[in-house]
């Protein structure tokens, strides 16, 4: 894999690059959409006639990371400028200082060499307790997960590792969310009384 850093401006340099490119990734900002520039004309040319991939990594700073907690990644600027351009396939996002978040960097390669790597996690509250114990075993061969999907528990579980929670953590809050409650307990029992007198049966 080569890859060319261009310049922020139109320049033979920078026409060379995106010329020669299989994938073109544009640096966003995430408060501040980027200013209409003679480049953009230069990649819109190279994915009409060349098919060049384009995808756009927004950057996060860390104050900005902390006005994501309400769910807002990127400013409106940002997505409006994004969605006005359809040659744009993909979004990336990269927290900053990178030091801390290198899993996002990792994460942004393996989807642009198309290795991503999915986990689908079925439901049932039994099930839910056996995910934890996969994403635990994933974790320590050291096995990342970049796309995530389940129903039912495993919806739960797959938002717990989304949201970054550890396994300790996210087997708490699965505990006392799923069966600490008065009326969780008694189904608990219920069932466990069953599967008892169904094992006496048997014998």
């Amino acid at each position: 894999m080569v890859v060319y850093e261009a310049d922020m401006k139109y320049t033979w340099w920078t026409k060379l690059s995106i010329q020669q490119a299989d994938c073109v990734l544009i640096l966003v900002d995430s408060k501040y959409p980027p200013q209409p520039k003679r480049v953009e004309e230069c990649i819109k040319w190279a994915h009409k006639f060349k098919s060049v991939k384009v995808e756009m990594v927004v950057v996060q700073s860390s104050l900005a990371q902390e006005m994501s907690l309400a769910g807002e990644h990127a400013s409106d600027d940002v997505n409006n400028w994004s969605e006005s351009r359809p040659w744009i396939t993909k979004h990336h996002l990269c927290r900053m200082p990178f030091s801390e978040h290198l899993k996002d960097i990792e994460r942004m390669c393996r989807r642009v060499t198309g290795q991503s790597i999915g986990l689908a996690l079925g439901g049932g509250g039994a099930r839910g307790l056996a995910h934890l114990g996969v994403i635990k075993a994933l974790n320590e061969i050291g096995v990342p997960v970049d796309i995530v999907g389940g129903t039912s528990q495993g919806a739960f579980v797959g938002a717990l590792l989304v949201r970054n929670c550890t396994v300790a953590s996210a087997f708490s809050y699965f505990f006392y969310h799923g069966f600490y409650r008065p009326k969780y307990l008694v189904t608990l029992y219920l069932i466990l009384v069953f599967f008892e007198r169904r094992k006496i049966l048997m014998i």
